[in-house]
């Protein structure tokens, strides 16, 4: 299933975080398998492994691009300039990375 922004927005999520934030400070929807975002894969770097998502819909809620990491691109065939769907989790670091691109 898909949630487009217009219900992310329903669901009156303020932005919870700027972008390093504990997971409990997230609300568990938001990191839910079922709530996808809609982006483009703005940037990749092959030899550092990891590029990054740009989202309206997720920077509302985390107010900044999104971690792609190099097995999602692996996985998915996404290239920059590709428009992706993703979920997000919170990587070690605490901040957004996308899975299930």
């Amino acid at each position: 299933p898909s949630s487009s922004s217009a219900a992310l927005r329903r669901a009156g999520a303020a932005s919870p975080c700027l972008m390093a934030c504990a997971e409990s400070d997230v609300p568990a929807w938001l990191l839910s398998e079922t709530t996808r975002f809609q982006g483009v894969v703005k940037s990749y770097s092959a030899a550092n492994g990891f590029g990054f998502i740009t989202s309206a819909d997720a920077k509302q809620y985390f107010n900044g691009d999104i971690f792609l990491h190099k097995q999602e691109v692996a996985l998915s065939g996404a290239s920059v300039g590709s428009a992706v769907t993703f979920s997000l989790r919170l990587n070690k670091a605490q901040r957004p990375q996308a899975w299930g691109v």
